[in-house]
């Protein structure tokens, strides 16, 4: 697909209004921003673009995959994107497993501030940019919350 602005953001969250509300504050700083609702549909989307960063909610309500088998998922197919994932977890197990795959770039905990991730999503863009996609660094900081 034509690109039309900066970059290309997948959302996956199932919760519309979050979903919706990052949306907004990405395009107003020339994001192009496509949603998904599933794990499911965001890998069917990644046949049609090429997405610079995911954002994915770790608890996804629709279909069968959590945020952690999308990122494991989109990793087997060989695509190098980014991912920021935002959870409400404080499962020690689920956190150090997605802190420590090499695709997440940032862990949020929900409530997150959203500033902080439109930061994290320009450094990823920049870092996949700079890297060409060929490596995602060393694994997944926690973001603060405000």
């Amino acid at each position: 697909m034509p690109r039309t602005h900066s970059a290309h953001v997948l959302i996956v969250d199932d919760e519309r209004h979050i979903a919706e509300m990052i949306r907004s504050l990405l395009e107003r700083y020339g994001y192009s921003v496509v949603l998904a609702v599933s794990g499911e549909e965001a890998l069917e989307l990644l046949n049609d673009w090429d997405f610079d960063v995911i954002i994915t909610d770790h608890y996804l309500d629709r279909g069968e995959l959590c945020g952690y088998d999308l990122v494991q998922a989109v990793s087997g197919l060989g695509r190098d994107i980014p991912f920021l994932v935002a959870t409400a977890c404080v499962e020690d197990e689920i956190l150090d497993g997605l802190r420590s795959h090499p695709a997440v770039q940032q862990l949020f905990r929900k409530p997150f501030d959203l500033m902080a991730l439109k930061a994290s999503v320009a450094s990823a863009v920049a870092q996949r940019k700079v890297s060409g996609a060929a490596g995602l660094g060393e694994g997944a900081a926690d973001a603060s919350t405000t």
